[in-house]
Order: structure tokens, then C-alpha cells, then sequence
């Protein structure tokens, strides 16, 4: 083996005489606290990333919440102004019925009628008002001529 071979095997660099930390993988200690240091702030800023995100959701979760509750209380709204109309039609017919009722059941009350009777009496004369309205709108569709049922 020649003297040439032997260099070649060698590293291409030597480290300088009094300089140890040149070519070695050992980091300085120095470096170490910047490496921790950048470390710690990653850490922090993804926990902080974190909290408001998990912050935005509770947000969200609260909006979506009110939001549905407002849509409830319209829903509720309209409902009851829905009822008021229909007992307001049918309040003649409600009459009508309370007093034959209150006579077929003389041991009854007023407040037995409300209780008991009216609100099945009430959703039979809404199915058949309702099929009532349904009847006429297609009587009028086949009188206008372009439906046949």
C-alpha cells in the first residue's frame, strides 16, 4: 500500500491543532440553551394555538347554541300565533260544541270540557277544516282546466 492510499482513507480534514469542537458532532453548550430555548418557545406557541383554538369552538359552539335557541323561540312564536287564528275560527263552533257537550254530561263542567273534550273536538275540526281546504283547492285547479284529478 502506498502512502497516497493512505491518505485517501483518511477524513479530507483535519482539525486544527487547539480546536477540538471543529469537526466534532458534540454540540457547545451554548448552542444547546439557543436548540431548549427554541424548544420551549415552539412548545408555548403551540399551546397557545391550541387554547384559542379550543377557544374559537367553544365560541362557535356557544353561537350555534343561541342560534338555535332563537330559532326555537320563533318556532314557538309562530306556533302560538298559529293557535290563537285557529281558536280565534273556531271559537263560534267551540261554543256550539261546549254547550251540547255541558248538556249530554250535566254532572260536567266548563273545565271539564276544556280539559277533556275541546282538544281532541278542536283537532278533529282542524283535520276537517284542513280537508275542507284541500277539497276546494282542487276543485278549483280542475275548474281551471289544466288538472285533472
Amino acid at each position: 500500500m502506498s502512502a497516497n492510499s493512505n491518505n485517501r482513507d483518511r477524513a479530507p480534514f483535519r482539525a486544527e491543532k487547539g480546536n477540538t469542537m471543529a469537526y466534532s458532532n458534540k454540540l457547545s453548550p451554548t448552542t444547546i440553551r439557543s436548540l431548549e430555548q427554541q424548544r420551549r418557545d415552539r412548545e408555548a406557541r403551540e399551546r397557545q394555538e391550541a387554547r384559542a383554538v379550543e377557544e374559537a369552538r367553544e365560541q362557535n359552539r356557544a353561537a350555534r347554541e343561541r342560534y338555535l335557541v332563537g330559532l326555537e323561540q320563533k318556532r314557538q312564536a309562530r306556533q302560538r300565533e298559529e293557535d290563537l287564528k285557529i281558536d280565534a275560527q273556531l271559537e263560534p263552533q267551540k261554543t256550539q260544541l261546549r254547550r251540547q257537550w255541558l248538556a249530554d254530561h250535566p254532572t260536567q263542567t266548563e273545565r271539564d270540557f276544556e280539559t277533556r273534550a275541546w282538544p281532541g273536538l278542536r283537532a278533529n275540526l282542524i283535520d276537517q277544516e284542513r280537508a275542507r281546504a284541500v277539497e276546494e283547492t282542487k276543485r278549483s285547479m280542475i275548474l281551471s282546466g289544466g288538472y285533472g284529478f
